[in-house]
């Protein structure tokens, strides 16, 4: 059985904005749209997993997950991540490794990421991890508040 651990990660939390910060003229852009849905989720035991998706995501006409059009399928894809895996606290750095194990994005699935964790005086934490893609540099920041009760209902 995994270690159990004590921090100020365990729990659920619930997405309040996702937006992505290009460094090179500070243009952000929200790539789930500026209401965008999530959880993200630490176990005690250092299991996680997370989501994001855009808000108004439409039905497949078919109602068939596998007969949907290509289009469909391509939409679907745009507007939805998800990812599962273990991580780690650095306490001292203010950081957390994601190791993800599986994702929707195939890419992902072994990786080790990094996320800076800022605790906010409202309670929220704040995600942030730096992004370089084609020469093109990043920030992408998530800002989560905990899961309550109410939130269940």
């Amino acid at each position: 059985m995994a270690e159990i651990r004590k921090n100020s990660l365990i729990g659920l939390w619930i997405l309040v904005k996702y937006l992505v910060r290009f460094e090179q003229d500070g243009r952000e852009v929200y790539p789930f749209g500026e209401d965008a849905k999530g959880y993200i989720y630490y176990s005690p035991e250092g299991f996680t997993a997370g989501v994001m998706m855009h808000n108004d995501r439409p039905n497949f006409t078919t109602g068939d997950r596998l007969g949907a059009t290509e289009a469909e399928k391509v939409k679907a894809w745009d507007s939805y991540i998800t990812y599962m895996g273990f991580y780690e606290l650095e306490e001292e750095e203010q950081r957390v490794i994601h190791k993800i194990r599986l994702s929707l994005y195939p890419n992902w699935s072994g990786q080790d990421q990094y996320r800076y964790i800022e605790h906010l005086d409202n309670g929220n934490i704040e995600l942030t991890n730096y992004i370089e893609e084609r020469g093109v540099r990043r920030v992408a920041i998530a800002t989560w508040r905990r899961a309550t009760p109410e939130d269940y209902e």
